[in-house]
């Protein structure tokens, strides 16, 4: 909403001419330098990743520590309490596996594959590489969310904007200005419908942005909708006062003239 622009007010002097003369000509013709504010990361502060890195990677840590406690459902047949009746009635000489049958030789009859994948290479390293592999994926994410950036900058100006410096009478350009704005609030309204990604797969994430679409994607037929209602308003409303004024302006013209002074009253 750049474009917008109120004239300033201009004193007149003693003779009903402005005060400046030539040199406020010489000032409105001079080059103003207008600067528009910017964010350049302000999807940083209005997106934010859920679950974070952090939270995501304890939560894979966390799946493969229970998933090694599940795998303990599998017994072991081997020194088994029920298969001991069996063992005794073996001979001395006869194979079996493992020394020890008693009845106090296991703690638990489950299987513990941590003791067999301890010195893996892969149970080794397994933490650094998901560590890595996450932080990887995180980065990814992030670098996607900068395309909200430009979408989110101009949510951010609009919810800013002003609607009544469009019935202002002192408004430069008026029928332009408002023109020019509701062209660009329709523009506004098909670039965020097609620009704002639903859902996005970035390699090991799936991300899901419906929300932020849904929050965002109306926002400008919305502006466009006051904006249409106000004017209308304000013109009827503005009409009105004139019309009054109209009103009885005629009154007073009708009144009788006897002398100057009663004309200079209906003045």
């Amino acid at each position: 909403m750049a474009h917008l622009e109120i004239r300033e007010e201009v004193e007149e002097g003693e003779d009903g001419s402005d005060a400046g003369g030539d040199d406020d000509e010489a000032e409105d013709d001079a080059f103003v330098q207008k600067y528009r504010k910017v964010t350049p990361n302000i999807q940083d502060y209005w997106i934010k990743l859920m679950p974070d890195q952090d939270e995501f990677i304890n939560v894979l840590l966390k799946t493969f520590s229970e998933g090694l406690q599940a795998i303990k459902c599998f017994e072991r047949w081997s020194k088994h309490t029920e298969l001991l009746v069996y063992s005794e009635a073996l001979e001395t000489w006869d194979d079996k596996v493992g020394d020890d049958w008693g009845d106090n030789s296991l703690e638990s009859t489950s299987l513990d594959p941590v003791a067999w994948i301890t010195d893996h290479p892969v149970q080794k390293t397994r933490e650094k590489e998901i560590n890595d592999l996450v932080k990887s994926a995180y980065g990814k994410a992030m670098r996607f969310l900068t395309r909200f950036q430009p979408l989110l900058e101009i949510y951010w100006r609009n919810k800013q904007f002003d609607i009544n410096i469009l019935v202002n009478e002192r408004l430069n350009n008026a029928v332009e200005s408002l023109s020019n704005t509701l062209m660009l609030l329709k523009y506004y309204t098909a670039h965020f419908q097609t620009q704002l990604p639903g859902t996005t797969d970035i390699g090991l994430l799936h991300l899901d942005s419906k929300t932020i679409k849904q929050d965002l994607a109306p926002t400008p037929k919305l502006l466009q909708d006051e904006v249409e209602k106000l004017v209308p308003a304000d013109t009827k409303e503005k009409t009105n006062l004139v019309l009054v004024w109209l009103t009885q302006s005629i009154r007073d013209l009708n009144k009788p003239v006897n002398d100057v002074s009663d004309f200079v009253l209906q003045i």
